[in-house]
This record gives C-alpha cells, sequence and structure tokens, in this order.
C-alpha cells in the first residue's frame, strides 16, 4: 500500500478519534453529571422500565449495584396489594399497585416480583415492554443491565458508547469521501469543518445532549452511522446489516436503510444486490424478533406491531412542548431532557439549514460519486419522513428526534465545503446533473435555469413552497407568533442558489451560497421578526423574497464576494454569540470582520487580532480559511474549536495560543514573500 495511501488512512483516523474524544467528552459530561447519576432523564422511565421487563422474558436478571437494591411486587388491584403485602413494605407508588419491600422474605401472592433498582411510579409499569418502537435498543440496556448492573451510569453505557463511535464512524466517512473525491486537501478542509460543527453543537442547549441517556435516539444514530462507514469502505453486507439493526431500535432507522439503498443503485445498478441487502435486512429483524414471538407469539406481537405504527401517526396528550418540522429549521422551542441541571434537546438551525443545503447539492453530484449519497440523503429523507407523520395525524413531534439527522447535515457541510476547497465540487454536480438527466438544453428549465430566469425561478419557488406549506398545515400558525416561513427561506435559497449557480458553477461561488445559507438564514429571520410586527396578511408571500436578495449578495460579483460574505458571516457570528449586544456593536464588528478579510486577499499579511477578537464561532474561521484558501487560520480555529470543551482560564488560553500561532505563520509568510535587498555582483570575464 502507498504512501499516499497510508497517508490518508492516517487523517481519517486521526480526525475520527478526534471527533468522538470531543464528543465523547461532552456526553461524559452531561449524562455522567453526579445529579444524574441517581434517577431517570425523561423517556429513561419507559425504555429502562421496558428493558428490565424484557430481561425477565430473555431468562435474565439485572443485577443490583451502588446500593440500590429494591424488590418491586406488582399486585392485580390496590385491595389485593393491601392486603397481602408484607409489613416491611414501602407504599411508593400510586399510579400502579406495587410496594417497595426489602428484604423480601417469604411469598405475598405478587403476580410478578422485579429486582433492581426502582420502578418509576407509572400505570402498569411492571409489565409495559414499549412494543410500539422496535425491540433491539432494550435488548442492548437489559444485557448491560444484566451484566454490570440495574443503575443510570451502566443503563446509559450502551447508548453513550454508540453515540460516539457513530459520531466517530460519521466524521471519518467524511474526511474518506472528500479525500476520494478531492484528494488529502479535500478531506483535511471537510474533516477541520467537521470537527468545528462537532464542538459547536454540543452544549445544555444542543441535540447532543440526547446522546448519552438511555433512549432510542443514540442506539439508531450510532448504529446508522456505523453503516454509512462500512458502505463507505465498501463492505455492502455490513451495511445492510448495521442499517437493519439501527431501524430495530427505532423506525427512523429506516432513512440509514433507504440511503445504503439508494447507495447501492448508484454505485452497482444491479438489482442482485439490493436484493440480497434486502434479504439481510428480513434476516436481521427475524433474528431480533425471534424472542419476543417466543414469549407472546406471532398473533399478539404481529397486534401489537400493526398498534405501535398506528400509534406514530397519532398526536400524544398535552404535555412537553410539540414541535413541527420547521420548528427544526428555525431554532424553534427544544424538548427538556433535565431541568436541574437544565438539559434541553435542541437542533441549531444554522447547520441544519447549511445541511440541507449542502445535502441537495451533494445529492446532486451523487451519480458521479456515489459515495456522497451516504451522506447527503439523511437530512432531506428524515425531514421527508417526519413531514409524512405530521401529516399523518402526529402534531406532537419532539425536538430530539433531530439526534438522528443533525450529524448527517454536518457532514454534508463538512464535505460540501471540502470539495469546494478543492475545487472539485463543480465538475461533480455538471457530471451528476447530465446522470439525472438534469440539463439546460431542455426547454423550460434552460429558460428558468439561464440568467435571465434565475429571478422568475427564485419567484415560482417562494410560491410553490409556501403553497405547500399552507396546504400541508405547516404554515398555519402566523409570522407575529412563530417565524415557520423560514423553512420557504431556505428552501428559496436553495432553488434560487442553484439558478444563479448555473450560470458560472466554480468554487468560490459555490462555497459563498453554502455561506449565505448556513449564516445568512438567522440574522435575515431577525428582520422578519422585526418586519412580521406589522401583522400584515401579505407578509406570508412577500417576507420568503427578502432571503433570496440576501443570499444573491455573494453571488453579485468576484470582486465583492469576499465582503458580502464576511458581512454576513461575522453579522450573524457577533448575534449568535453575544446575549443582548447594542446594535451598533454589530454594525462596527461586520464592518471591521468584512474590512479585515477584504484586506486579507489583497495584502501578504492579515490583522488577525482584529480577526479572532471578532471570530466568536470556530465555524467562522475554518470558513474563513477556506474562503480564502488560507492556511494560517486552521491553527487558530481548532484551537477555537477546542475551547469549546475546557473550562476558563484554559479556553482563554487556548484562543490566545491560537491566535499567537497564527501571528507566527502570518510574520514568516511576511518574510518569505519581502524582496531580497539588492547585492554588489561582480562580474568576472573569462
Amino acid at each position: 500500500m502507498g504512501g499516499a495511501s497510508r497517508r490518508a488512512k492516517l487523517i481519517v483516523l486521526l480526525f475520527a478519534l478526534a471527533a468522538g474524544l470531543v464528543h465523547g467528552a461532552y456526553v461524559v459530561a452531561t449524562s455522567y453529571n453526579a445529579t444524574l447519576l441517581d434517577r431517570y432523564v425523561s423517556d429513561e422511565v419507559w425504555y429502562v422500565s421496558a428493558a428490565r421487563n424484557l430481561d425477565y422474558i430473555l431468562g435474565l436478571t439485572p443485577r443490583p449495584c451502588g446500593g440500590k437494591a429494591y424488590a418491586t411486587l406488582f399486585y392485580n388491584s390496590t385491595a389485593a396489594m393491601l392486603a397481602r403485602a408484607p409489613p416491611n413494605a414501602t407504599l411508593y407508588y400510586n399510579a400502579t399497585a406495587a410496594v417497595l419491600p426489602w428484604p423480601v422474605k417469604g411469598e405475598y401472592g405478587a403476580t410478578a416480583t422485579r429486582c433492581c433498582y426502582t420502578y418509576p411510579d407509572k400505570d402498569n409499569i411492571g409489565s409495559y415492554l414499549n412494543l410500539e418502537h422496535p425491540p433491539l435498543a432494550k435488548y442492548l440496556i437489559g444485557i448491560s443491565m444484566s451484566l454490570l448492573g440495574d443503575c443510570p451510569a451502566y443503563w446509559r453505557l450502551p447508548s453513550s458508547t454508540l453515540a460516539v463511535l457513530g459520531v466517530a464512524a460519521l466524521t471519518a466517512t467524511t474526511v474518506y469521501i472528500a479525500i476520494a473525491a478531492g484528494g488529502v486537501s479535500a478531506g483535511i478542509a471537510a474533516g477541520l469543518v467537521a470537527l468545528a460543527l462537532v464542538a459547536v453543537a454540543t452544549g445544555r442547549s444542543s441535540i447532543a445532549g440526547v446522546a448519552g441517556f438511555a433512549i432510542l435516539e443514540p442506539f439508531t444514530l450510532g448504529l446508522g452511522y456505523l453503516a454509512l462507514a462500512a458502505a463507505a469502505a465498501g463492505k455492502r453486507r455490513a451495511a445492510y446489516i448495521l442499517a437493519a439493526l439501527s431501524t430495530l431500535t427505532k423506525y427512523t432507522g429506516i432513512v440509514f436503510l433507504a440511503a445504503i439503498l439508494l447507495w447501492d443503485r448508484l454505485s452497482t445498478r444491479e438489482y442482485r444486490s439490493t436484493l440480497r441487502g434486502i434479504i439481510l435486512v428480513i434476516v436481521a429483524a427475524a433474528v431480533v424478533y425471534l424472542p419476543l414471538v417466543a414469549a407472546m407469539g406471532p398473533d399478539r406481537l404481529a397486534k401489537e406491531t400493526i398498534n405501535g405504527l398506528e400509534w406514530f401517526l397519532t398526536s400524544r396528550p398535552p404535555g412537553p412542548v410539540a414541535n413541527n418540522p420547521l420548528d427544526w429549521l428555525t431554532g424553534g422551542p427544544g424538548f427538556t431532557l433535565s431541568i436541574e441541571p437544565k438539559i434541553v434537546a435542541s437542533p441549531n438551525p444554522a447547520i441544519m439549514i447549511s445541511g440541507l443545503a449542502s445535502s441537495l447539492i451533494l445529492l446532486a453530484a451523487a451519480p458521479a460519486l456515489p459515495s456522497l449519497a451516504l451522506i447527503a440523503s439523511i437530512e432531506p429523507l428524515f425531514l421527508l419522513l417526519m413531514t409524512l407523520v405530521y401529516i399523518g395525524g402526529n402534531h406532537t413531534l419532539y425536538s430530539f428526534y433531530v439526534a438522528v439527522a443533525e450529524p448527517a447535515a454536518i457532514a454534508a457541510t463538512a464535505v460540501a465545503i471540502g470539495l469546494c476547497y478543492a475545487g472539485v465540487l463543480p465538475a461533480l454536480v455538471r457530471r451528476g446533473l447530465v446522470a439525472w438527466r438534469v440539463t439546460p438544453e431542455v426547454g423550460m428549465v434552460a429558460r428558468l435555469m439561464g440568467p435571465r430566469g434565475a429571478p422568475l425561478a427564485a419567484i415560482l419557488a417562494v410560491l410553490a413552497v409556501n403553497g405547500w406549506g399552507v396546504g400541508t398545515g405547516l404554515l398555519s400558525q402566523p409570522p407575529s407568533s412563530k417565524i415557520d416561513v423560514v423553512l420557504v427561506l431556505a428552501s428559496t435559497a436553495v432553488l434560487a442558489s442553484t439558478a444563479a449557480l448555473w450560470r458560472r458553477l466554480d468554487p468560490r461561488s459555490v462555497a459563498l451560497t453554502m455561506l449565505a445559507t448556513g449564516y445568512a438564514l438567522p440574522a435575515t429571520t431577525l428582520l422578519l421578526e422585526t418586519l412580521s410586527m406589522l401583522e400584515a396578511p401579505w407578509l406570508t408571500l412577500v417576507l420568503p423574497l427578502v432571503y433570496p436578495s440576501v443570499a444573491a449578495l455573494p453571488l453579485a460579483s468576484e470582486r465583492r464576494a469576499t465582503l458580502a460574505a464576511a458581512i454576513v458571516m461575522y453579522a450573524f457570528a457577533r448575534i449568535a454569540g453575544i446575549a443582548q449586544p447594542p446594535p451598533v456593536e454589530h454594525i462596527l464588528a461586520a464592518i471591521a470582520a468584512a474590512a479585515t478579510i477584504g484586506i486579507a486577499r489583497y495584502t501578504p499579511t492579515t490583522p488577525y487580532a482584529v480577526l479572532a477578537l471578532l471570530g466568536d464561532k470556530a465555524s467562522t474561521l475554518i470558513t474563513a480559511t477556506l474562503l480564502l484558501r488560507d492556511e494560517r487560520l486552521l491553527l487558530p480555529a481548532m484551537l477555537e474549536a477546542a475551547s469549546y470543551m475546557l473550562a476558563e482560564p484554559y479556553a482563554t488560553v487556548a484562543r490566545l495560543a491560537g491566535l499567537a500561532g497564527a501571528l507566527i505563520l502570518d510574520a514568516k509568510r511576511l518574510r518569505r514573500t519581502t524582496p531580497p535587498k539588492a547585492t554588489m555582483v561582480s562580474e568576472e570575464v573569462a
């Protein structure tokens, strides 16, 4: 194996390890917090209880740990409980007929005796199996409880391990695909973007908070992204099996199965390969469900499974804050996992929007490089699936569902920027569109996608997406109370940008379009919120037209592109990074940052002090680096990303170290570009 191949593998491994460490540190700090190690968190009450009950069906027994060993006795009725319960029993439960005696001596007529950790006080919890979801995640939780112990630390071990492995595998897949398409430089660029966004996407108000708890999403995303990694490495059987296992933890895992089916069709175009994959999926499902079939019988299990599928299309009773799919792109209210400490699962709208735009661009190029479909199809498929569920009648969707899709949004953004940096994305898009049979020579498409038709395409997109939103009920609330039209803006931006780029598909234009899509949207939303206070009916149609004009700024000309992108990028960084600063600070920061980056394009040196002071987000520095093709910004960007995982004063030290390193590199570059002094040269005539 050649040196280049070994170098590429080393780069993939290093980025995977770095992302795994960053994500793992956050997961441990969140879910293994001392205040959370003695209680259930959120939906753990259902999944852990079901896992404990399934242990008895599987012939396993949970082990006590940490001194928290109880025997819970369940009865058919409160009267039976009061008549037969042992005298040392504690009446802990209200919602179900059960008591907590310790120790248990003798028989007391209980219908079930359960060890070890206290059950939650929920109706019929002693027999609950959570059959509305597939059983694999509960099997894994139950096995951990029987091998290691029935306490929160061990409930969460399988899910947190799989989540960290999944993020590491996805980062490896991201870098691997970028290297395959654009070389080592593209892989390094994609890895840096992915690493920065993984760091930015953590926090107690982020979707990453889900990863460490004993709920279904960490299992689904962990197995799903391992499946994508196996597919990218050419391991078809492993990919299909892992995708099937992901779906067997929660039905939303079907998006990974669909992504692998798409990749398989694009890469082999053979029905036999797809058929073999489907057979593997069926076999995996049969093996996973076999214990339940043996315990319950096929008829009851089939009935429970059908009821579970119907349950997915039914709204829940009033309770936690619910969302519609638009909220996940607009920064709607998050799902509170814990009150103390406060942990809210809320997706990052900038990551979701930039990921959606990048995914659509990469899907266009997927026929030219089928592995792009692995990461580019996850977020669009997930949003489509959840929209169909919403239309089907379930209007109580929760933000933590997005934990399955947000890592893919990070990966798509990273790969798209990496390929832009290497200058190969335009050619891939052209080849892909030809394979998709979407060419500018086809009648109406040519007129819409030409330079004169771009504004018309943008307006038609606004009207079409708005009509779709109103027709499905997703845009039912007025803009003054909830800016749901932001999805309209995002969709419009994608189509308008595609139309504008048709004329000139070059790396800088594609990169700047993604910049505008990813970073201008939240800033534009603030403007929309201000305008929406007018509560005029025409705003529903007119407001979305504001965004294409913002997205088009970077595409105006080569000379003005950098300044426009810098204004958008740094204005958002200041808005997102500082709580309620004075408006004049936004303006000054944007102007200073724009001037800084603008000067950097035409001078051999850059005033990094100004850049570091203005750059609140690691992703901002990374994007500026790739936009300017200036490696001097990578060091402060990486250290800025690292600072998100550090406590003060170490975070400040990391930022200052990045600034110092950048200044040193800058000085070296300046010396290299300084002309040498003139010297006297004596000429001798031979």
